[in-house]
């Protein structure tokens, strides 16, 4: 994603659009200069429309799935999500992480007693 710019969006869908990646940048500061993340991606996801984002190792592609998220912030451009820009993580996205980031000691069955346990601050 950090070459051309791409115009992924459909002017002529009428469903209403989910997501709108308007013309996002990403440039992170390094020690050899300035590295271009993400170079003017413009993406519409349509209502019931289900998309994937592929490429390889160090394309862009989570870069990109953490400014929807939330979790980074543009250099420039924006993202809306149902017509309301993205300024920081929020309850109507989720993240599914690549990496263990939950007790990967314990079970799936385990976690949501872990988890009451912790909140109720007792011992069940």
């Amino acid at each position: 994603m950090a070459g051309e710019e791409r115009n992924l969006t459909n002017r002529d869908d009428s469903r209403p659009v989910r997501v709108k990646v308007d013309n996002v940048k990403k440039i992170y500061n390094g020690r050899n200069g300035e590295m271009v993340a993400l170079n003017g991606v413009t993406l519409d996801i349509h209502d019931n429309e289900f998309i994937c984002v592929v490429g390889p190792s160090g394309c862009g592609k989570s870069t990109l799935l953490n400014i929807i998220a939330g979790l980074l912030e543009p250099t420039s451009g924006a993202v809306y999500c149902d017509g309301k820009e993205v300024k920081g993580t929020g309850t109507d996205r989720g993240v599914v992480f690549h990496q263990y980031v939950l007790f990967p000691w314990l079970t799936v069955k385990k976690i949501p007693v872990t988890k009451i346990e912790q909140m109720a601050g007792c011992l069940l």
